[in-house]
């Protein structure tokens, strides 16, 4: 469960080459989180305002600055971001310069600001899914969609993936000991009816794989492989939100 936390207490969001970014106070984070039982396409993890000295914006891949609301990547400029790698390559590619000479970080993240300068995750860049869903073909953050499926009764974590284009995205599930997995695939499907439609695999997996880096993180690679290298097994069936 997402707890609350005493009265002007906040958490942070930050990456090892710039930390922190932003802040939100708890209280507001558990109010979100728990709104996001309707799902949000543009509402991930809340990371709140950007923090004092530090500058966010969100862009397309040509670098250009996105609107209120529109998903990119995350760049951040701050006096305490690293500025460069030892391996100048390195540094290029993680690094961008605007015209006025300013130097951001590519974050890897994707997410967007709200109205009110809110900073919200929606996931790493790579790991959205292409879905076909009743509005077409629409490209599709996981975080958003992770958030809702956790909700249900039952559903200890859950994550989408995509391991090619040409594949329906998977949703892995790992349940509760001693949950059934008939009742969770139909509100699984309520759910997915409510995202548009999406259409996705489920495939229920009894521990999920978490990064040798971060262990609080899963390890989206592994379960790519997985499900690559037993395609045939996984891929069996399909539920849509139509």
């Amino acid at each position: 469960q997402f707890g609350g936390g005493r009265a002007g207490e906040k958490a942070s969001f930050g990456i090892t080459e710039a930390d922190p970014i932003a802040a939100a106070g708890l209280d507001r984070m558990v109010k979100e989180y728990h709104k996001l039982g309707n799902y949000h396409p543009k509402r991930g993890y809340l990371a709140g305002p950007a923090c004092h000295s530090v500058k966010v914006k969100v862009v397309d891949q040509f670098f250009i600055e996105k609107e209120v609301d529109c998903i990119g990547e995350i760049l951040v400029s701050s006096p305490q971001v690293l500025t460069h790698y030892i391996d100048p390559k390195v540094t290029e590619k993680n690094k961008f310069w605007d015209a006025q000479g300013v130097l951001w970080h590519k974050t890897k993240n994707r997410g967007c600001l709200d109205r009110e300068g809110n900073l919200w995750i929606t996931g790493r860049i790579g790991d959205e899914v292409t879905c076909q869903t009743s509005k077409g073909t629409l490209t599709v953050d996981p975080y958003p969609v992770e958030i809702t499926i956790d909700k249900i009764e039952g559903i200890r974590k859950s994550t989408l993936i995509q391991f090619h284009a040409d594949y329906n995205p998977i949703l892995f599930c790992e349940l509760n000991y001693g949950t059934q997995s008939e009742p969770i695939l139909k509100q699984i499907s309520q759910a997915l009816r409510q995202m548009s439609g999406i259409t996705c695999f489920v495939h229920f997996i009894d521990r999920m794989p978490l990064s040798s880096h971060h262990s609080s993180n899963i390890d989206r690679h592994q379960l790519r492989k997985k499900a690559l290298i037993s395609k045939h097994r996984y891929l069996t069936h399909c539920y849509r939100g139509a």
